[in-house]
């Protein structure tokens, strides 16, 4: 079984879906699995993080990976073709294919490249015999500044001077749909200013972005203005007017890029270069009504019998509600572990395999030039949704260099399709996150992806932050023993073993500081115990402390060994949790209660022992122990009264 890899820069795009539907479709029964790196690209500023995406790439250069794939049109719209093949450069072992886009590699290398010029000369002679039009405009991306931007405005002035027409209004874009609706507006401010009666735009997003402003100036389409677009995307197709456009016939070039992609596998000889023909469509926005296109079959996802209707998607909104809510709450690689099967089973559906990966050392991506794919890394979680097998325990380490994942994923009898996704925090790398896709819906399962990985993020970070403070503790104390044994004696409650009031004030800030400057934040619980005093006065001051006592033991069970516990004076206590919510105070109340019961009948206690308990969220303006254990107390007060008064 060969392994390819994709590399795509943006998974959320019908361009980029119908190269992947035409990759894999080829593939089918071809004994290739399909390995998808969303790259975005080293030097892209549309967005944040985007150095993260890149650092696909160099996965790509596993010795796993057999040949690669790029999707170059997706990237020379903000990277030059000369720069894109320098940012390949370390893939020089592997054969490539490049779809559309000639780039200048020194080594092994073929590309699909189409011709426009007659498409738009075709176009141009459409519109001014069937419908009349002799004042046409032009919607070019000018602003990106690239090949592909350039020679559909070259093909398009070149077509007005062979239909003899002189040159309309040319208005500068940039592919995108939000800068073509501002840049149209900043042209044209109103119906009376529109000076053509046809509009060809460079692709279809900017099409569709053009109409909506028309359509808000009451400009009627087709009747008084034509519309052409350039790509004949499934959003042009189910746009209203349908979109006029020239076909690429995207999917048929990834198909053509499989297939030169698997003659360089098995041996064959192949073209440097393969032409691709581009076709008009003509449909309803530029009057041609009776010529609606159809959607093609390849269209259909993959998985018989799944259809996206409104029961289907408030599912996939429940699943992604969920994996939000856990990515929200911190939680140590260990302590994940064991809540994951929950977590993993929300994305069953789609997915049917995944492999959580690790490097052994962060990385820091600012400057992602100079940095290599690492040496060593160590599998953290390999799952079998289908089979359902669970490893969280697995720390098998091995290289990436040589293989993407250490367990046996890319071991398959049947061609199958990957997804794999970086886990990151801002500039900080961690590894990566592959998924075997069970259905085709890449921008669903990129979703699925980029929220478990963000939780994974969040566990890394939170486990290094206590392992460096615990090692940072380890230290102080060894050269420090004396004055630690003596500060613990002195932080120690004498009948509880918990902490004092110096203690909690100074452990608990300490804890406080760590939650606000990893992101974990948390809650202060503040406890009154109810009943103390009538206790002493019904069986002496001697079992009044075995209360004490007994309320020390529930708050262990209750609360995890990380948490700051402490005994104020008296019957006041105070617990530091990081990383719990205040919306969990009715939960901390049930588990107290239960653990009250089994406490009370285990020391053999003639009375019940409860405790009124208030809360105050940890933020990172309201960090202060001293005035959250105020706030708490407060909200204790609601509690007190409430027992009186059930009492």
């Amino acid at each position: 079984m060969k392994n390819v890899a994709v590399l795509i820069r943006n998974i959320f795009g019908d361009y980029s879906e119908d190269a992947l539907r035409g990759i894999i479709d080829f593939y089918k029964d071809k004994d290739v699995n399909v390995v998808v790196l969303q790259t975005r690209t080293a030097n892209d500023t549309a967005g944040m993080c985007e150095e993260q995406y890149w650092m696909n790439a160099h996965l790509a250069g596993s010795k796993e990976i057999d040949g690669v794939i790029v999707i170059s049109a997706e990237y020379v719209s903000s990277t030059p073709p000369d720069v894109l093949a320098d940012e390949l450069s370390h893939l020089s072992s592997k054969p490539i294919v490049s779809m559309a886009i000639k780039l200048p590699l020194s080594f092994d290398n073929s590309y699909t490249y189409t011709s426009c010029e007659q498409s738009y000369f075709d176009v141009v002679s459409h519109l001014k015999r069937e419908h009349g039009c002799k004042k046409i405009a032009f919607f070019s991306a000018g602003l990106t500044k690239s090949t592909e931007g350039e020679e559909r405005l070259d093909a398009f002035i070149k077509a007005m001077k062979d239909n003899h027409l002189p040159l309309g209004p040319i208005i500068m874009g940039d592919f995108t749909f939000q800068n073509s609706v501002k840049e149209f507006k900043r042209v044209y401010k109103s119906k009376n200013d529109i000076d053509f009666d046809a509009l060809v735009c460079a692709n279809d997003r900017m099409a569709l972005g053009s109409m909506e402003v028309l359509k808000e100036y009451g400009v009627k389409i087709p009747e008084e203005v034509k519309v052409f677009g350039f790509d004949n995307s499934e959003s042009a197709k189910t746009y209203t007017p349908i979109l006029s456009s020239i076909d690429q016939d995207v999917y048929g070039q990834g198909r053509v890029c499989a297939e030169l992609m698997l003659d360089k596998l098995t041996g064959k000889e192949t073209s440097k270069s393969v032409k691709v023909s581009l076709k008009p469509v003509y449909s309803e926005s530029c009057g041609c009504h009776k010529k609606k296109t159809e959607v093609k079959d390849y269209n259909k996802p993959i998985k018989e019998g799944y259809t996206i209707d409104a029961f289907a998607g408030s599912i996939e909104l429940s699943k992604i509600y969920f994996l939000i809510s856990n990515s929200q709450a911190y939680k140590s690689l260990d302590d994940l572990s064991k809540v994951a099967k929950p977590l993993l089973e929300t994305i069953k559906s789609s997915v049917s395999a995944l492999d959580i990966v690790l490097y052994d050392s962060k990385i820091n991506t600012e400057n992602i030039r100079c940095v290599n794919l690492p040496r060593r890394a160590h599998q953290i979680v390999s799952v079998d949704l289908d089979k359902e097998i669970y490893d969280y325990s697995t720390h098998k380490s091995f290289s990436p260099i040589k293989e993407l994942a250490a367990s046996d994923m890319f071991k398959t009898k049947e061609s199958s399709v990957f997804l794999v996704h970086p886990i990151f925090f801002e500039t900080t790398h961690y590894g990566y996150a592959i998924f075997k896709e069970k259905i085709f819906d890449q921008a669903l399962n990129t979703l699925y992806l980029k929220l478990i990985s963000n939780v994974y993020s969040r566990a890394y970070d939170y486990s290094a932050a206590l392992t460096e403070n615990s090692r940072l503790s380890a230290k102080y104390k060894e050269a420090k023993n004396e004055r630690l044994v003596f500060s613990k004696q002195s932080k120690t409650d004498e009948l509880t073993q918990l902490l004092n009031r110096r203690g909690v004030l100074d452990i608990g800030q300490k804890n406080i500081d760590l939650a606000v400057q990893t992101g974990t934040l948390g809650s202060v619980f503040f406890g009154d115990m109810n009943g103390l005093k009538s206790i002493n006065d019904t069986y002496g001051h001697k079992l009044g402390d075995k209360a004490i006592i007994a309320q020390a033991q529930i708050l262990k069970r209750t609360f995890r060994n990380s948490d700051v516990l402490g005994r104020l004076g008296g019957d006041e206590f105070v617990i530091v949790t990081p990383g719990a919510s205040a919306d969990q105070i009715d939960f901390f109340r049930k588990k107290l209660s239960d653990n009250a019961k089994k406490v009370k009948e285990e020391m053999d206690l003639p009375f019940d022992i409860t405790i009124s308990l208030g809360v105050a969220s940890i933020t990172a303006e309201d960090n202060n122990i001293r005035d959250l254990i105020s706030k708490a107390d407060e909200s204790q007060y609601v509690a007190k009264r409430n027992f009186h008064k059930g009492k």
